[in-house]
């Protein structure tokens, strides 16, 4: 009885998740539009346990002045930064 009541109430939350996201499919559009310029690419040489490692990443134009957000483990140990 308690696994049929777990497994109908994961139902349940399952489907109105699942119609919010199928609206907001269509409202996101125009803000990818937006902001995709300012999405980069990054590339970078680790330096781990003296190897030089390729990483990439991604991360996005935040200034006129070109200074870029991205995650810390993207340029975390890099000896070079594209």
């Amino acid at each position: 009885m308690k696994k049929i009541l777990i497994i109908s109430l994961l139902i349940l939350t399952y489907f109105p998740l699942n119609f919010t996201y199928a609206n907001n499919i269509t409202t996101i559009a125009p803000l990818i539009k937006d902001v995709k310029d300012s999405v980069v690419s990054i590339k970078n040489i680790k330096n781990s346990s003296n190897t030089n490692t390729p990483i990439s990443g991604s991360g996005f134009i935040i200034s006129q002045e070109g200074y870029i957000v991205t995650n810390y483990h993207v340029i975390k140990d890099s000896k070079n930064i594209k």
